[in-house]
């Protein structure tokens, strides 16, 4: 197992000075539902602190006040119940990279953008709502093991447990193997979120010794999704995995750079009142 460093830091692409936003990447942030607008927010406002020239979100009509508000440097491609699967195909168009899940719930509609999804050929972050929706359909998983390129997955224990068909190990020295065998179902980069976060992207894991327990908090893992979908954008891929390059490149970045970032934040907020927001906040002198 290979331990990040600080140092790996510096296999982030660089920034041409002649580069537009183009040139730094488009991605498509398909989440936040009604009332749950706040983790497609914060996954976009991550994609762009972590780099990417232009971030969309897909969201139903009702949030568009939010976003134009909270947000306004995001696009926005709002959808009705009825025209969803319209509204996604236009806005993939749109996209190199996608991450989706943050704040999905488990319903019908779900499964369609998902299924969609998988089927589509951009690279890929599969999250929450996503994962749950993967591992209730048979269907959805066996798209995710034959899409290319590969899907990155970003699971917490529960999450990943509801994949594997079996609780997790407590002990969390035998995670690394549980990622194993989740990258073996999926046939995806896996990003086994804990105290200490695995990264399997083929024959060697990589672990995280960074980050801390005040980012234990609602939208963590949002802004860890916006993140490694804005380093899948760009990443010309190698630095780290030769089995799924570009996505392992991505989650291993983005994993390194989210937790260097809530350390950042915990000496500036401390443990008990760090937010997901502070995490972003810290990112873009960590990223200079």
């Amino acid at each position: 197992m290979r331990i990040l460093s600080e140092k790996d830091l510096s296999k982030l692409p660089t920034r041409p000075a002649n580069g537009h936003k183009g040139t730094f990447g488009r991605v498509l942030i398909v989440g936040g539902s009604i009332g749950m607008s706040g983790a497609a927010f914060l996954a976009a406002k991550a994609a762009y602190r972590a780099g990417a020239g232009l971030v969309r979100i897909f969201s139903p009509e009702e949030n568009r006040i939010i976003y134009q508000t909270q947000l306004p440097e995001a696009v926005l491609t709002l959808y009705r119940p009825d025209n969803a699967l319209f509204c996604l195909k236009e806005a993939l168009d749109h996209a190199d990279a996608v991450a989706i899940g943050m704040g999905l719930p488990p319903d019908a509609l779900t499964k369609e953008l998902v299924r969609a999804m998988l089927s589509c050929p951009l690279p890929l972050v599969a999250d929450a709502g996503a994962l749950s929706a993967i591992a209730a359909s048979p269907e959805l998983l066996s798209l995710l093991r034959t899409r290319e390129p590969p899907a990155v997955l970003t699971p917490h224990p529960g999450e990943a447990a509801r994949l594997l068909g079996s609780p997790l190990p407590p002990d969390e020295n035998e995670r690394p193997a549980a990622a194993a065998r989740l990258r073996e179902i999926t046939n995806a980069v896996v990003v086994l979120k804990s105290h200490r976060t695995v990264i399997d992207a083929g024959a060697e894991p990589f672990l995280c010794p960074f980050g801390n327990c005040g980012m234990a908090t609602a939208g963590s893992g949002d802004v860890l999704a916006g993140m490694i979908a804005a380093f899948l954008a760009v990443c010309p891929g190698g630095a780290f995995s030769a089995d799924s390059p570009k996505a392992g490149d991505a989650a291993c970045l983005g994993v390194l750079a989210h937790a260097l970032a809530g350390d950042r934040a915990k000496e500036k907020r401390g443990l008990h009142g760090l937010m997901a927001s502070d995490i972003l906040e810290a990112l873009p002198q960590l990223l200079d």
